[in-house]
C-alpha cells in the first residue's frame, strides 16, 4: 500500500473526522495538487454557517476549484455516476440499481456518505451486494421492487452500517412484512435518520406503520419522516408504540386529524430541534394540541408548508416566548390572505427574536406590512429572506426599497410559478438596484418574463458590491444582458449560475470562464 492509499484507508475509516482528510490535503500541497486546497476550504465550509459571511467566501473557493478541476476528480469513475462533493470528497453518489456492483471501486475507495439507487428498465437491487457494507445512508429513489424484495433488502446483512434510510416516495405496496423488517432491519441500532412515506404515502398502509412502530426501537434516531403531501386522513397507527428517545428532527406529511396529532404528542416532541409539517389542511387544532405539549419550545427550525393557518393556529404557533430559540423559519400558507396577518405578527419581535432566515411563501404583501416590517428587529437580524414578489403589488416593493436590512446575505425572490411568474418589473427593477441590501451575497430570481430588463437595470444600477453569485432561469432572450452583467464594474465579484442550460451558452464559458457555471448540466455539484 503506497502512501496515497493509505491516507485514503484513513479517511474511509474515520469518514466523520477532519482529521485524516486534513492530513491528505497537506501532503497534497506539499506536491502541488489543488486537490489539498479543495478539501481544507470543503472541511472549513462544512463547519460555517449560512448566516455567516465567511461561508459565501469559502463555497464561491471551493465552487472555483471544483468547476476547475471536478471533471478529474471524477474522471476515475463511470459516467452514470451523478456525485456531489463534500468536505473534499464524492459525498453523495446516484446510480441505477442495477449498477450496483460496478459501483463497488467507488464506495471502497471514497469516502462516500449518501448513495442514492434509483429505478432503472430492470427495476432491481442486489440485497447480497457486498458494497452495501460501505454505505453510511441509503435512499431508494422510486425503486419498483415488489415486496418480497423489499423485504429481503431491508434484512440484508449488508446493511449493518447505515446511519440513514430513506424509502421511496411511491411503493407500489405497503405491507407489514415490509414494516417488520424496517423495524428490526440490522442497522436499527444504529440508525439516526429515517423517512418512510412519500406522496403515495396512504391511510390504507396502517399496517405497515403499525409494524414499523413495534419493533425494539431507534436508540439513536434523531430525525424521522413520515407520510407525504397529498395524504388525506392520515392516522398515524401505532405511533405510541414507537421507540426514539434521541428524537430531534420530525417531518410529517399530510393531514393531520386530532387523533393522528394526539399519536404524534406521544413521541418525545417537547425535545424537537426542528418540525417540518407539509400538506395539512386541518391544523390549527393540531398545532394547538402539539402546542400544548412542548413541540415549539425549543424549535430551532420550523417549516409549515402549505398548511392551514387560521387565528387559532397562528395563536398555537406565535403564543408568549415558545420559539425563542428558531432562527429559521418557513410559512407557505394554504390560504395566501394570510400574509398580512403573519406579517403584523411577525414585525413584533416578540415571539421570534433568534430569528435569522424567513422564508414567507405564496402569500399577500401589503404596503402596510411593509410599514410594519420597518419598525421590527427583523430587520437587523435578518441573514436570509425568501419573499417571492408573485403577490407583491407595486406599492408594497416601492415600500420595500426604502429600507435597509443591513445583514441580510442571501435574498430569495424565486417564486413557486417558476417562468410564469409577472410580478411589476419596474417595482422590481427598483427593489434590485437600491441600497437596501448593502452586504448581499447571493440572490435567487428564478424566472421572470421580463428577465432581460431586471438583467439591465442591475449591470447599470446596482448597488450590491458584495454580490458573489446570482441564479436565474436563463429563458434564452437575454444574451446581451448577461454579458453586460457580467461586464459590469458595479458587479466586480459576480458569478452566474444558470439554472435551465441551453447550448448556445456554452460560448459564456468560453469568455467568462468559471464566472459562469451550469449546475444541473455539469453532472456534478458543490453542495450548499
Amino acid at each position: 500500500m503506497n502512501e496515497r492509499e493509505e491516507f485514503l484507508r484513513q479517511i474511509i475509516e474515520h469518514p466523520d473526522e477532519d482529521g485524516p482528510r486534513l492530513l491528505y490535503a497537506g501532503w497534497l500541497d506539499e506536491i502541488g495538487d489543488p486537490r489539498g486546497e479543495f478539501i481544507c476550504v470543503q472541511c472549513e465550509f462544512a463547519k460555517s454557517s449560512r448566516f455567516e459571511e465567511r461561508y459565501y467566501d469559502l463555497r464561491d473557493r471551493a465552487d472555483e476549484l471544483l468547476e476547475q478541476f471536478g471533471q478529474t476528480w471524477v474522471g476515475g469513475y463511470k459516467p452514470y455516476l451523478r456525485a456531489e462533493f463534500h468536505r473534499g470528497f464524492v459525498h453523495r453518489a446516484e446510480i441505477a440499481g442495477s449498477d450496483l456492483l460496478n459501483a463497488t471501486n467507488l464506495l471502497r475507495t471514497e469516502p462516500v456518505n449518501h448513495l442514492v439507487l434509483t429505478r432503472d428498465e430492470h427495476g432491481r437491487a442486489n440485497p447480497a451486494c457486498a458494497a452495501l457494507e460501505y454505505v453510511r445512508s441509503l435512499e431508494l429513489d422510486y425503486l419498483k421492487i415488489p415486496a418480497e424484495q423489499w423485504v429481503a433488502l431491508l434484512e440484508s446483512p449488508w446493511l449493518r452500517n447505515l446511519h440513514a434510510l430513506i424509502l421511496p416516495w411511491g411503493m407500489s405496496e405497503y405491507t407489514a412484512d415490509i414494516g417488520h423488517a424496517l423495524g428490526r432491519c440490522a442497522s436499527a441500532p444504529k440508525l439516526r435518520s429515517v423517512e418512510i412515506g412519500g406522496p403515495m404515502f396512504v391511510p390504507d398502509a396502517d399496517e405497515y406503520l403499525a409494524a414499523f412502530c413495534s419493533g425494539e426501537g431507534f436508540p439513536k434516531l434523531e430525525h424521522l419522516s413520515i407520510g407525504g403531501y397529498y395524504n388525506f386522513g392520515q392516522r398515524l397507527t401505532g405511533l405510541e408504540q414507537l421507540k426514539v428517545p434521541s428524537l430531534t428532527s420530525l417531518r410529517i406529511g399530510g393531514d393531520l386529524s386530532r387523533e393522528a396529532c394526539e399519536q404524534l404528542a406521544k413521541l418525545p416532541i417537547s425535545q424537537l430541534k426542528q418540525l417540518r409539517l407539509f400538506s395539512s389542511h386541518r391544523s390549527a387544532e393540531g398545532l394547538q394540541i402539539l402546542a400544548d405539549r412542548g413541540a415549539f419550545d425549543a424549535l430551532e427550525l420550523l417549516d409549515l408548508f402549505e398548511v392551514t393557518l387560521d387565528d387559532g393556529g397562528l395563536e398555537a404557533i406565535f403564543r408568549d416566548q415558545q420559539l425563542a430559540h428558531c432562527t429559521t423559519l418557513t410559512i407557505c400558507p394554504v390560504d395566501e390572505s394570510v400574509g398580512s396577518k403573519l406579517v403584523q405578527t411577525l414585525s413584533s419581535g416578540r415571539s421570534l427574536p433568534a430569528l435569522k432566515a424567513l422564508s414567507l411563501v405564496d402569500m399577500s404583501i401589503t404596503e402596510s406590512d411593509v410599514e410594519a416590517l420597518a419598525q421590527s428587529p427583523l430587520r437587523e437580524s435578518l441573514r436570509f429572506l425568501r419573499m417571492p414578489t408573485l403577490n407583491f403589488p407595486a406599492s408594497a416593493m416601492l415600500a420595500l426599497r426604502g429600507l435597509v436590512f443591513p445583514n441580510l446575505l442571501c435574498l430569495d425572490l424565486t417564486s413557486s410559478e417558476g417562468e410564469s411568474s409577472r410580478p411589476d418589473s419596474n417595482g422590481l427593477a427598483d427593489l434590485l438596484t437600491s441600497a437596501a441590501f448593502p452586504k448581499l451575497r447571493e440572490l435567487r430570481l428564478g424566472g421572470y418574463t421580463e428577465l432581460a430588463s431586471l438583467l439591465d437595470a442591475m449591470a447599470h444600477r446596482s448597488q450590491f458590491p458584495e454580490l458573489r453569485r446570482m441564479s436565474f432561469f436563463d429563458t434564452g432572450r437575454s444574451d446581451q444582458s448577461i454579458r453586460a452583467l457580467l461586464n459590469s464594474k458595479r458587479l466586480p465579484k459576480l458569478r452566474l449560475s444558470l439554472e435551465i442550460v441551453r447550448r448556445e451558452r456554452l460560448d459564456l464559458r468560453k469568455e467568462f470562464g468559471t464566472r459562469v457555471t451550469f449546475p444541473i448540466w455539469q453532472g456534478y455539484t458543490l453542495d450548499s
